[in-house]
C-alpha cells in the first residue's frame, strides 16, 4: 500500500517506466494477510476488472506476524498458490511475478512500535522461510520470481536496515532498492513486456514535424 507513498515508492518508478504504454493498479492492503485477500477476492475483483499484461504478488510478511494476523507456513502457501491462480486464471493476468517479502529488522520495529524488544511480532528469520513459500510456488506455477529479502541484502550489505523506514516497510532507500530490482526481474524474466516491447499511447511528438524531409 505504500508503495506509492514514501520517496522512490518502487510502484511509483512502475508507473514511471511504463507511462504511454500501460497503467499501473496498485492494490496494497495495509496489514492484510493472505487469508483476508482470499475472502475479499470478490471485492477487489470489482474494482480492478479483467485483463491485465503483468502482475505482481507480494504476500507473507503479516501472515509471518504472531497476532490476529497470523497464518501458519503451510496455509500461507496453499493460499498464495490459490491467490495466484486467481489472478491468472480471473483477473486475466498474462504474466505474474511473484515476490518475497524483504527482511525485517524487529529492533526498529518494536522501536517504532514502542515495544520491547521480545514482544517483536515477526522475526526475520520466519520473513525467510515465508519466502522460501513464495519461491516454491512460483516455481510449481512456473512464473517469475523475485526475492525482496535478498534484493535489498545484495544492495545494501550490512546497511539493509536503512532499506525499513519502521523495520517493515521501504524506506526511501529501500523503494528505490526494491524498484530497480523488480525492473530487471521483469527484464530478464519477462523481457517481453518491458514497456519498449507494449504499444505506445499516440506517437512520440516530433512525428508532427513537418518542416523536415
Amino acid at each position: 500500500q505504500e508503495s506509492f507513498d514514501v520517496p522512490n515508492g518502487w510502484a511509483a518508478a512502475l508507473s514511471s517506466w511504463y507511462v504511454r504504454h500501460a497503467d499501473v493498479v496498485n492494490r496494497g492492503f495495509d496489514g492484510y494477510n493472505t487469508k483476508w485477500i482470499l475472502e475479499n477476492q470478490e471485492r477487489i475483483a470489482a474494482s480492478v476488472g479483467r485483463g491485465f499484461v503483468l502482475g505482481t504478488l507480494c504476500l507473507g510478511a503479516n501472515d509471518n506476524s504472531h497476532t490476529f494476523q497470523f497464518v501458519d507456513e503451510d496455509q500461507y502457501e496453499e493460499n498464495l498458490r490459490r491467490i495466484a491462480k486467481w489472478m491468472l486464471n480471473e483477473l486475466g493476468v498474462e504474466h505474474l511475478l511473484i515476490m518475497a517479502p524483504p527482511p525485517y529488522d524487529a529492533v526498529r520495529h518494536t522501536e517504532f512500535r514502542g515495544l520491547p524488544l521480545e514482544k517483536a511480532p515477526r522475526s526475520d528469520e520466519r520473513h525467510a522461510a515465508y519466502g522460501d513459500r513464495a519461491k516454491k510456488v512460483a516455481a510449481e506455477l512456473n512464473v517469475a520470481f523475485l526475492s525482496l529479502r535478498d534484493a535489498v541484502k545484495e544492495a545494501m550489505g550490512e546497511q539493509w536496515r536503512l532499506a525499513l523506514h519502521d523495520g517493515l516497510h521501504f524506506s526511501g532507500e529501500g523503494g528505490a532498492v526494491a524498484g530497480a530490482a523488480i525492473r530487471k526481474a521483469i527484464e530478464q524474466q519477462l523481457p517481453h513486456v518491458v514497456p519498449s516491447k507494449l504499444p505506445q499511447l499516440l506517437p512520440a511528438f516530433d512525428a508532427f514535424d513537418t518542416t523536415t524531409a
